[in-house]
């Protein structure tokens, strides 16, 4: 049990450091473009895209929501959403492990985005020719049962595109150094 509680607390603060860590550089003193997370008047929130729903992703979005940001969690465990949308109060999606049938809208236009995401979660990403809120919507539908998945919710959409991950360790890689980073910093 003590293992768990350390493993558990030492998430919680990376979570939080982490989007204290991008606040950081967001602004433009280390050349960011200066934006700020929001939560001040006249100020539009910054959207933040959490991919995980576990003890890490959960602290940080609980504090990149304290700071004004909109936030989006992404998870393939139908489980660790619940659990963060009945803590939290979160707008959830979630990642089919065969592939994330995303609509071509806000952040997926852009192909460095949309390569960064596929890479890192290692899920196959499917562009459909419809706005954010109709896939939104029938993301909706396929989550209620109202569509038993992802083929028959999109068979009326055109595909555009499918986008799969590369077979490459860079963002293992990247990652690992920016834990070893982290942990000299915390």
């Amino acid at each position: 049990g003590n293992i768990l509680s350390v493993v558990r607390a030492m998430g919680e603060i990376v979570g939080s450091a982490s989007i204290f860590i991008a606040a950081e550089y967001l602004s433009s003193a280390f050349g960011g473009k200066g934006l700020m997370l929001g939560g001040f008047t006249g100020v539009p929130p910054t959207e933040i895209v959490i991919l995980g729903a576990g003890t890490v992703g959960e602290y940080a979005a609980r504090t990149a929501l304290s700071l004004g940001a909109e936030v989006k969690v992404f998870d393939s465990s139908i489980f660790k959403l619940r659990r963060l949308h009945c803590q939290v109060g979160l707008a959830v999606f979630s990642l089919s492990e065969e592939f994330a049938a995303l609509r071509k809208a806000n952040m997926f236009l852009s192909p460095v985005f949309t390569e960064a995401f596929v890479n890192a979660t290692k899920v196959p990403v499917e562009l459909y020719n419809c706005d954010g809120s109709v896939g939104a919507a029938l993301g909706a539908g396929i989550g209620c049962g109202y569509f038993s998945n992802s083929n028959e919710a999109f068979q009326q959409r055109e595909a555009l595109s499918m986008i799969q991950p590369l077979q490459t360790t860079l963002y293992d890689e990247l990652y690992e150094k920016w834990k070893e980073v982290l942990g000299r910093v915390l």
